[in-house]
């Protein structure tokens, strides 16, 4: 196992035991900045990260030395796995528009 894939799995231990708490839960519930407790889902998941972190170095795992990006990275991707990424949240409110689509069209 790499250890990308084992921080991934260790982030996402600590994301299990932190849903439960309305706290955490808050700083992944939007999907769009104008409802972010922060004025941003990016300032949000940063928050979700510190408490993250905050809870490692409680339980002596590894992911209290890492740094605050890595650990949003692999919240990112725990959220991915389960279907609760901000793109899938805003796909199933029927928002799926991605800017990125535009590029795909053949302008010739």
């Amino acid at each position: 196992m790499s250890k990308k894939n084992k921080l991934n799995d260790l982030v996402e231990d600590i994301h299990l035991s932190l849903i439960e708490e309305a706290a955490y839960r808050r700083y992944l519930e939007a999907i769009y900045d104008a409802d972010a407790c922060e004025g941003s889902v990016r300032a949000d998941h940063q928050m979700a990260a510190i408490m993250i972190r905050s809870r490692a170095l409680e339980i002596g795992s590894q992911v209290a030395i890492e740094k605050l990006e890595t650990i949003i990275t692999a919240l990112h991707v725990v959220l991915r796995r389960a279907g609760m990424s901000v793109k899938a949240r805003r796909d199933v409110a029927g928002e799926g528009f991605v800017m990125k689509d535009i590029g795909d069209v053949n302008r010739n």
